[in-house]
């Protein structure tokens, strides 16, 4: 059980001191932090501007992705995949209603074509989702394990950014609170 909240929460790697005893420069150090932190704010990404960043930086794996970024371009894939879905139904109806399978080969065909266009901008923006939390890009292999790896994903996924820069990079989508105004 141990072992699966470590995996889960990221162990007992701390973005925080732990010690309250500290020496003036290290308390120097998290109180710049602090004021930086405060000085700046996270803008929301939209839908659209979503879906730019995830095609635009679509075979990218470095850097960081924020958690509403990621969750609007799964979106707009199921969206997608759901209109698709229906579109075929309705022809389908139409024009087969005697024939069930009439349509098979153009569905998977279109479904093929579907994967084949999100599959990379998904894998990179999973990977700098997982890089906004602290994690490895290749923990995106937990979705393989059965039942639980899935579980495990969707509580990475629905966690807020680290509030501070980590080995990936800065905080996405940060603004000074003066630019801002």
């Amino acid at each position: 059980v141990v072992c699966l909240h470590n995996l889960v929460f990221g162990g007992v790697k701390h973005n925080y001191p732990l010690n309250f005893a500290l020496t003036e420069s290290v308390t120097a150090f998290w109180k710049q932090k602090i004021n930086t932190q405060m000085e700046q704010k996270q803008l929301r990404v939209g839908f659209g501007e979503a879906i730019k960043r995830a095609f635009s930086k679509y075979c990218c794996f470095s850097g960081r992705a924020s958690c509403e970024e990621y969750w609007w371009f799964v979106l707009f894939i199921w969206s997608v995949s759901w209109g698709v879905g229906m579109c075929f139904a309705l022809l389908q109806e139409l024009l087969f209603g005697d024939a069930p399978h009439a349509l098979d080969n153009a569905i998977n065909t279109v479904s093929l074509i579907w994967l084949a266009i999100v599959l990379l901008p998904y894998l990179g923006l999973s990977c700098r989702r997982l890089h906004d939390i602290d994690k490895s890009g290749w923990n995106i292999l937990v979705i393989a394990v059965p039942c639980v790896g899935w579980i495990i994903w969707l509580i990475w996924m629905c966690k807020p950014s680290d509030i501070w820069a980590n080995e990936y990079g800065d905080v996405p989508n940060v603004v000074d609170s003066e630019e801002e105004q």
